[in-house]
């Protein structure tokens, strides 16, 4: 989990996470592309809502300050020692690491 500065809310409509082009890049070559369309139920936004509505029916509810992951975007093998990791996620920006061992 990479965590990193606030985005405003305006950037953050269940559309725009919906419509959002992602790229993975390991070492310099793109492994994949995807969207947000791609998480379980068509995107970030109604996972999340299901997410809410089926712990409600449990009599539980979501916490202020949890992590919450609704799916992923792209699919990736392994990665080994030494790579260098880069994901992009278009109006949004872009995060990236090295693994080390």
């Amino acid at each position: 989990v990479v965590l990193g500065p606030r985005l405003p809310a305006s950037s953050l409509s269940p559309e725009v996470l919906a419509n959002c082009a992602t790229t993975l890049i390991v070492n310099g070559d793109e492994v994949d592309r995807g969207s947000g369309a791609l998480c379980p139920l068509g995107g970030p936004a109604p996972a999340l809502a299901w997410l809410a509505n089926h712990l409600n029916t449990r009599g539980l509810q979501l916490q202020r300050g949890q992590l919450v992951i609704t799916g992923v975007t792209c699919k990736s093998n392994a990665f080994a020692a030494g790579d260098h990791i880069r994901a992009t996620f278009a109006g949004l920006g872009s995060v990236e690491t090295r693994i080390k061992v």
